[in-house]
């Protein structure tokens, strides 16, 4: 990790705001829109296929108001910035293949199903949101960064996922999830710019809380998972706050899936728990609320352990992987 990234760490088992190390920016404009807002069938996805990953208390009783708010978890993001006053309690997100099945990404689970909430319908204006409980981790590819999930109780009444094709340089795809922890948030403005044999590159909004998230193409199948991006959160030495990365070029990457990938995902070895760090403390989920003046102390906590690299959250690989 770069040394300026530095400025924005938070030291290990302190304060977590989503400016530490997390990834993602805007492409050209800001395509981000409730679910409420979006035509169909992206809001019948969102509120049916869409949840929401977290281990956060606040989760109960469920609601989208729910607290802390953007502006509360990052202290320091300009006043400006879109969604500052909703809730931010999301960790992850994930898609729902069957009734008792979940889709999202690998990085999402380093402390497996112990104390994940799974929510579906976490959305501004959606008043029947369900929570349910993650069962067990059935399938894990740490490589491709895709596992499946458990969950119960089970969800009925869904139609049959369709799933599409690879896509092709130029092609329109949707992503719908929830950036920087907030209610659900549909990106229909993103644009395939490369292909690889398990991932391909495209312009969506995307932010931490995003991974998992499912993108579409315009036939409405289902053809990846948010994985990685670029950095999302930058301090503005003018206005003296954090505001998104806005880029012209570039592209978040997103992990191809089809019904083939899925079936071959292998069955996950028990991992333990967390060590204890030599100073005690363990790595704990991600804290919901915290000033992010811890963040500008790490340098200078960081440099005097020397342990600019152990920050209590391993599975922030070098690859950028957000979660």
């Amino acid at each position: 990790m770069r040394w300026i990234g530095l400025l924005f760490l938070g030291v290990a088992c302190g304060p977590e705001p989503w400016s530490t190390t997390e990834r993602g920016l805007i492409y050209g404009l800001d395509d981000r829109t409730e679910l409420e807002a979006a035509p169909e069938p992206w809001r019948s996805l969102g509120l049916a296929r869409t949840v929401a990953l977290s281990r956060s208390s606040t989760l109960e009783p469920l609601g989208a108001d729910l607290g802390p708010t953007l502006g509360e978890r990052e202290p320091q993001l300009c006043s400006d910035e879109p969604f500052r006053d909703q809730s931010s309690v999301v960790d992850c997100t994930g898609v729902l293949l069957d009734a008792r099945t979940v889709l999202t990404a690998a990085h999402c689970l380093e402390l497996g199903c112990e104390g994940l909430w799974v929510v579906r319908g976490h959305a501004l204006g959606n008043a029947e949101s369900t929570r349910h409980r993650c069962l067990q981790v059935i399938g894990l590819d740490a490589e491709r960064d895709l596992a499946r999930i458990e969950l119960t109780p089970e969800i009925t009444g869904l139609d049959p996922l369709a799933f599409g094709v690879p896509p092709a340089v130029g092609d329109g795809v949707v992503a719908i999830g929830h950036p920087l922890g907030l209610p659900l948030k549909v990106d229909r403005g993103g644009e395939v710019l490369a292909v690889e044999a398990h991932h391909f590159s495209a312009t969506l909004d995307l932010y931490a809380g995003s991974s998992g998230s499912p993108v579409f193409d315009a036939e409405a199948r289902l053809i990846g998972l948010a994985s990685s991006g670029s950095g999302d959160l930058v301090f503005d030495p003018q206005a003296l706050c954090l505001r998104s990365r806005i880029s012209a070029g570039g592209g978040e990457t997103i992990t191809s899936v089809d019904q083939a990938r899925i079936t071959a995902l292998p069955t996950p070895m028990p991992t333990p728990r967390p060590e204890e760090e030599a100073t005690g403390c363990r790595c704990p989920p991600r804290a919901t609320k915290g000033s992010s003046f811890w963040g500008l102390m790490g340098v200078a906590i960081l440099a005097g352990r020397g342990a600019a690299t152990s920050l209590c959250r391993s599975f922030r690989r070098a690859r950028g992987a957000r979660p």
